[in-house]
């Protein structure tokens, strides 16, 4: 079991949407292939939060329409990792 955050909104154009955060909110540097953030506790997660994320709890003018942004929040993730076979469509081979 791993850890990521989830980032809400709620507003009239796009209605309830939730998505897993990315690395790239909490580091621009990183370039690993997974998109998603893991963490592997709940209290790393809350940091990443803390220190990244405040302005989605903090400012008004993003919790209000048209934006309509919840806190983030951590939450708990199962990682599965299986090799995708080499005759799968959707790999193209490298040159």
């Amino acid at each position: 079991m791993a850890w990521a955050v989830l980032i809400r909104s709620n507003n009239r154009l796009d209605g309830k949407r939730e998505f897993l955060a990315g690395n790239g909110f909490f580091d621009r540097t990183n370039t690993h292939p997974c998109p998603t953030a893991l963490f592997k506790t709940r209290g790393e997660a809350r940091a990443a939060i803390r220190e990244h994320l405040t302005d989605l709890r903090q400012r008004p003018d993003l919790r209000a329409e048209p934006f309509g942004w919840l806190a983030p929040i951590p939450v708990p993730v199962e990682v599965e990792v299986r090799r995708i076979s080499s005759s799968s469509p959707n790999l193209t081979p490298e040159s």
